[in-house]
């Protein structure tokens, strides 16, 4: 990326980095941790780099990176970017094959979480679309208490994270997003109504889809059987390991179809 920066000192400042972007404003690189804390990484010549704590999480650093003008054309350009619109993608995993894919979690709306099939140049909907879902802060007369998607239990409810954004990035025009794999059941296909706030169980429920998983789920990790180990019953079948909040782990496997045309059922 910069030339003066080598990328294994780029990770001895900071293995945590989940974003790093370039700024046109002031020609730095940043990044936002884990947490949500941004840095800007600096670097004298012949000397190692060293990471410059700017905005914190409770400062809202990820609105504060969205800020910056991101040089796209410049990151484009770098042959860095495979693809774009990951909220956070915890684990990722080939298919027998090769074909690449990723789960990921929503946040604290009930959004479903997803199953990605990762394609070059595809965008996967972050900060718009999560789980099939657009996200309520995009728009200019959003009200969370209006939002039938939120837990008024939740954390980030208690915290007044979501509130109405004058400043929240808008959708590029023209944006082609790659929805989440769509799940036929029977296991982890719960989903909630934005429009009526009902909980609707999808493989029972005709005319209803969700893309991947029932919200909170929080897949974690992706296991393909590449070899048909499991025997026949399972071929064609994936396993995710699921985070359920209470500290156990639970198995599920659904049903995977991958279609000829945009790559998912």
């Amino acid at each position: 990326m910069n030339p003066d920066i080598q990328h294994e000192q780029l990770m001895e400042v900071q293995p945590m980095a989940v974003r790093i972007a370039k700024c046109d404003g002031d020609g730095h690189l940043y990044y936002i941790s884990f947490n949500g804390d941004v840095y800007r990484i600096d670097q004298e010549p012949g000397l190692p780099a060293t990471d410059a704590l700017i905005a914190t999480e409770a400062d809202h650093g990820i609105n504060y990176l969205q800020g910056l003008a991101i040089s796209d054309r410049w990151l484009s350009a770098s042959g860095y970017v495979f693809a774009r619109g990951f909220r956070n993608a915890f684990d990722v995993s080939y298919d027998k094959n090769g074909n690449l894919f990723a789960v990921e979690n929503s946040g604290d709306r009930d959004d479903p979480d997803e199953l990605n099939w990762i394609q070059h140049g595809h965008h996967y909907g972050f900060p718009w679309v999560m789980g099939g879902n657009f996200t309520g802060q995009q728009s200019l007369s959003y009200d969370p208490t209006t939002d039938l998607l939120i837990n008024h239990g939740c954390l980030a409810w208690q915290n007044n994270f979501f509130y109405n954004d004058p400043g929240y990035p808008q959708m590029p025009p023209g944006l082609v997003i790659t929805q989440g794999l769509r799940n036929s059941g029977p296991d982890a296909d719960i989903w909630r109504s934005p429009a009526t706030g009902n909980v609707i169980d999808v493989s029972n429920s005709p005319g209803y889809q969700i893309r991947t998983f029932t919200s909170h789920k929080s897949p974690l990790g992706l296991v393909f059987d590449k070899t048909d180990a499991l025997g026949k019953l399972y071929r064609r079948w994936i396993c995710a390991w699921l985070y359920n909040g209470m500290f156990r782990f639970i198995r599920l496997c659904f049903r995977l179809r991958i279609g000829s045309s945009n790559g998912c059922w």
